[in-house]
């Protein structure tokens, strides 16, 4: 190769780099898009094992516990873990 060809070569090397560098930003730029957006939280939720009626309303199994078992409304002990609802790990987007 004569040095004008290799020269050549070198400035369509060069421009073919700029262009991937290009191509390389947008994709960069798409994958960023679809990635962006609220984090995932983890937070832990009590969730029925079995059917609970309270205050006129009825909770299925899986429902979230309407309120704290630990110190449950006056009418509503006796809740225990394991047999009538249990501690469960849940993600949620972060707001």
């Amino acid at each position: 190769m004569t040095f004008k060809e290799l020269e050549a070569k070198a400035a369509e090397l060069a421009a073919e780099v700029e262009t991937l560098k290009a191509e390389n930003a947008q994709l960069r730029a798409a994958l960023e898009a679809k990635t962006a957006g609220p984090a995932l939280v983890a937070s832990e939720v009590l969730t029925l094992l079995t059917g609970l009626r309270h205050n006129g309303k009825t909770y299925a199994p899986g429902d979230r516990v309407p309120f704290d078992p630990t110190n449950p409304p006056e009418g509503c002990g006796g809740l225990v873990e394991g047999v009538h609802y249990r501690k469960e790990r849940v993600l949620s987007h972060a707001s």
